[in-house]
């Protein structure tokens, strides 16, 4: 362990280098603002369907061919929503992510991950995937407001924990 003299003085290195660097390290891609869950918890607008026009898929390879070009280091794209698997042209986007060279993540309520979701996923470049789990099976349930969200979520972990 270090001194605390040391220890601080590195801190103060590493605050003084982020600071000039400002380098960004994670871009946030919300696809959409739908979700097939409804949770007590949740502070966003977000719902089953969406008054607003979600852009195509197409305009999200546009903006990370941008992404890709404008920064160097590139940052890590984290893909979420809403919910993203609502969304049928998922695969596309994440080609589209994928193909620009960007490594990507996404998060994810798991009620809709299938072992063919997380393949296709897999095969465009998915990097990393996040779930939440609110506690045993009846707080999570009632936190997402959905009797069936536990068992679907520790079926999306099952599918991803099998996942190369």
């Amino acid at each position: 362990m270090l001194p605390l003299i040391l220890q601080k003085k590195a801190h103060d290195l590493y605050r003084a280098m982020e600071t000039r660097e400002h380098r960004l390290l994670y871009l946030f891609f919300e696809i959409t603002r739908r979700c097939n869950m409804n949770c007590v918890h949740c502070g966003s607008d977000c719902g089953k369907d969406s008054r607003m026009r979600e852009m195509d898929a197409e305009t999200w390879a546009r903006i990370a061919r941008y992404v890709s070009g404008r920064f160097s280091p590139r940052p890590f794209i984290v893909v979420t929503g809403g919910e993203p698997t609502v969304r049928k042209d998922l695969p596309e986007i994440a080609r589209a992510i994928h193909g620009e060279g960007l490594n990507w993540g996404m998060v994810t309520n798991g009620l809709a991950l299938s072992q063919e979701l997380m393949d296709t996923l897999e095969q465009n470049g998915l990097g990393s995937i996040t779930l939440s789990i609110d506690g045993n099976d009846k707080a999570h349930n009632y936190l997402r407001n959905n009797p069936r969200s536990y068992e679907a979520v520790l079926k999306a972990a099952d599918i991803i924990a099998a996942s190369r």
